[in-house]
């Protein structure tokens, strides 16, 4: 559906660039777009040299709950979703026949009225999700191992190690993600032997793919210094009549995650009805007042606008994201050097981290992304690292779904291996525990 929706909201003294919202805002979000071997180049007289993809799991169902959920209507199917991809065995398994499945007893269950109907779990990857995830790793496969001959035609006990290092953060969602990615970029047939993949991951509570507020407390009061900057108040002013408006119609004036200074949760809910084809919600005491398509968009346009000025355009922004992802960061920042050198520790040939959108749009700010869009379900933030084969001279290049990243920072279809590490450097903390506290300034 098309909307010809960019000025819902009143920021008529912000210098950020919001997305004009003239184009499809569910063809742009519902699914990214990958790369293509078609179009895709190859830098003259160069080597690749290590690959590091980054991505948003794909298309899921919504983790908001309203009041009374069952009662809207909307069935979540993901009885087809697991058995989908058992091939790909995790590490360690004896199986590949297990899987979980959601137990429908609401008949004997009073609070399943206040759960999503169907199949599924909050914020579930869908089997359309996986078959996004599917579509990028054979995508992949397509450049990095039938164009480039960078990664080998098969998988075994021998080349696995060099060849691939696959990490989710602790969430079914990324994992299934990784599972449908890595099945694509290597199906049934490149896996010889019996070999199991290892996944890695981290508890959620010390995940560096995510931001950790609450084991850093200057981040934490950073995070709500943000929405209380002028900008961010003339912003939220500019909202409160459509706020008001979706909770009396959605009855979340009382439900705590409705009530932040953010159209988060809201946005969180419509995506995934409109990704899927279901209709938006409506009053469940009076089915004629629902939520309009341009109440929405403006939920839409304005994530944009927080993302925007959290992780990129707020004088707090820098600060935020050095604590918020910086030891992610600093993560990347050593491979990216390993694979250069000539040591032990060189990492493998592509790393793949599978996160949330809360893992691209930092790294999207600390790159000063042009484009700063809420990451669509399924992007690829792709880093690859090419060296002149007649010199050590080494160069970044950083796709976005599918497309050379524009940034003002530095241009990155090629950019200097010394321009990115200073760039990057000013984001990775000397002394994480000490920047964390909180000071008496502070």
């Amino acid at each position: 559906m098309r909307y010809q929706t960019a000025a819902l909201i009143s920021l008529s003294c912000l210098s950020v660039a919001l997305a004009n919202y003239e184009v499809g805002v569910n063809e742009y979000y519902c699914s990214a777009a990958t790369p293509d071997a078609k179009t895709y180049t190859i830098p003259k007289d160069m080597e690749l040299k290590h690959v590091q993809v980054i991505v948003r799991h794909g298309d899921r169902t919504p983790i908001s709950i309203l009041p009374q959920q069952a009662e809207h209507n909307v069935f979540w199917n993901c009885t087809d979703e697991t058995p989908e991809y058992n091939h790909l065995k995790l590490y360690g398994s004896n199986s590949n026949e297990i899987y979980n499945q959601i137990l429908d007893n609401a008949a004997f269950n009073p609070y399943a009225k206040e759960y999503l109907l169907g199949t599924c779990m909050t914020g579930q990857l869908t089997p359309k999700g996986m078959r996004q995830k599917e579509h990028v790793g054979k995508e992949l496969r397509k450049i990095y191992v039938d164009k480039l001959g960078y990664l080998p035609k098969s998988l075994n006990k021998r080349n696995l190690k060099k060849s691939i290092f696959v990490r989710h953060t602790e969430k079914t969602r990324t994992k299934h993600t990784a599972i449908s990615l890595v099945s694509g970029l290597y199906p049934s047939n490149k896996l010889k032997g019996k070999l199991a993949i290892p996944f890695y991951t981290l508890p959620e509570h010390i995940e560096t793919m995510l931001s950790q507020p609450g084991q850093c407390p200057r981040l934490s009061k950073i995070q709500k210094d943000m929405l209380n900057e002028p900008s961010y108040n003339e912003y939220w002013d500019g909202q409160q009549e459509t706020k008001k408006k979706m909770d009396a119609i959605l009855q979340t004036e009382n439900t705590p995650a409705y009530q932040t200074k953010s159209l988060v949760r809201y946005m969180d809910e419509f995506r995934p009805l409109a990704c899927n084809n279901f209709p938006l919600p409506c009053n469940l005491n009076n089915k004629s007042e629902c939520i309009t398509n341009e109440m929405a968009v403006q939920s839409y346009v304005g994530n944009d606008f927080e993302a925007t000025w959290t992780m990129r355009d707020s004088p707090l922004a820098a600060e935020a994201n050095r604590l918020g992802i910086g030891l992610f960061l600093s993560e990347l920042r050593q491979s990216i050097l390993d694979s250069i050198k000539d040591c032990k520790k060189t990492p493998a040939k592509m790393e793949i981290f599978s996160g949330h959108d809360t893992t691209v749009q930092p790294l999207l700010g600390v790159l000063k992304a042009e484009d700063f869009r809420w990451p669509p379900y399924a992007s690829n933030l792709i880093v690859e690292v090419w060296q002149e084969k007649r010199s050590d001279k080494a160069y970044i290049r950083i796709l976005f779904n599918g497309e050379v990243l524009k940034s003002p920072v530095c241009d990155f279809s090629l950019c200097p291996l010394e321009t990115f590490m200073k760039l990057a450097d000013q984001y990775i903390p000397k002394n994480f525990v000490e920047e964390c506290k909180l000071t008496e300034e502070a």
